[in-house]
């Protein structure tokens, strides 16, 4: 449970993002705005409509401030643990893929800062909070190796795949991801009245998606039939 005070009022969360470490600062201060409102019942819906917009144009418009940027993640364990034949536990030999690539374990987005830093000469040491700003986050055929993903019954299968660049190397480039930080926040915010105000979301608040009418209307339709 994460508590705290404003304005004389105590508000807290058990599994709100604004508590969870991974999620964009931009997206905690929104959703913790908007529980405020709704906690104090002054919750407006066309107030909020406009809120939303403004940061989707700001978002998009590559205008969000570098401290909205930033993530900042833990180094759990040493970095060379990562990213090693990935080994079946039955055979005790290396998994291999489809393609007969063998299979490496997940590099989280802030592991390869540190290999990228470690390349260029940097140390780092476990429990080091490690910053990052997100690139780009696309779907992909491949995986961060290089190789071809497949789903349970063998099928290609596509995942976004994060890449991360430093602070520094953004500063220079100043290039980042608007898809990703834009929907973090309509995701913690939809989180919400998707149990407050559920008859809003795909109606009212229809233009801060990035959805077609016919997507939509069927989202809405959705949203119905589980009411």
């Amino acid at each position: 449970m994460s508590e705290y005070k404003k304005n004389g009022m105590i508000f807290g969360s058990k599994g709100g993002a604004w508590i969870k470490t991974d999620t964009p600062v931009y997206a905690c201060e929104t959703q913790q705005l908007l529980v405020e409102d709704i906690l104090t019942e002054k919750f407006d819906k066309d107030v909020w409509l406009e809120k939303l917009l403004h940061i989707k144009s700001k978002v998009f418009g590559m205008n969000l401030e570098e401290e909205y940027l930033i993530l900042t993640k833990g180094l759990t364990r040493y970095p060379e643990t990562y990213g090693l034949d990935m080994i079946d536990s039955e055979t005790g030999k290396p998994k291999i893929s489809k393609d007969g690539s063998i299979r490496k374990s997940p590099v989280p987005a802030h592991v390869k800062i540190v290999k990228q830093g470690m390349a260029e000469g940097k140390n780092y040491d476990v429990g080091e909070k490690i910053q990052y700003i997100v690139k780009d986050n696309k779907e992909s055929l491949l995986d961060v190796d290089g190789n071809l993903q497949y789903n349970t019954k063998g099928a290609l299968k596509t995942k976004k795949i994060i890449v991360p660049c430093s602070v520094e190397k953004y500063q220079t480039e100043k290039i980042y991801c608007p898809e990703y930080y834009y929907e973090s926040v309509i995701s913690v915010v939809s989180e919400i009245l998707l149990v407050t105000h559920p008859e809003l979301v795909y109606t009212h608040f229809k233009d801060i998606w990035n959805k077609t009418e016919k997507q939509l209307l069927r989202l809405q339709e959705k949203l119905e039939e589980e009411q």
